[in-house]
């Protein structure tokens, strides 16, 4: 969300202490990474992240179709298998 805001380089950090968690062993929700990625526009990372979600299991999974900061993946194939692979609906927002 950083990103989106002008604080890019806030983003970054964050995206860094995520990196460094990982490497660590630590575990780093997905879901979340995904979120600064979209921050930050780039969608290709964000769709791995949200690949990754359907594969660990992320307890945010469930909030992912109607999330705003994915607007931009919806027509995205990769976005819509992720959805379908976790049982989620194809999610369209309401007009505005």
């Amino acid at each position: 969300m950083f990103g989106l805001t002008g604080v890019e380089g806030e983003s970054r950090r964050i995206l860094e202490g995520f990196e460094a968690a990982r490497s660590a062993g630590q575990y780093v929700d997905p879901y979340n990474v995904a979120l600064v990625q979209m921050g930050l526009a780039d969608r290709s990372a964000a769709l791995t992240e949200l690949e990754r979600c359907a594969d660990d299991g992320s307890m945010q999974n469930w909030i992912m179709a109607p999330e705003p900061f994915f607007d931009p993946l919806r027509t995205e194939p990769r976005f819509r298998e992720v959805l379908r692979r976790l049982d989620l609906p194809q999610w369209t927002p309401p007009p505005k």
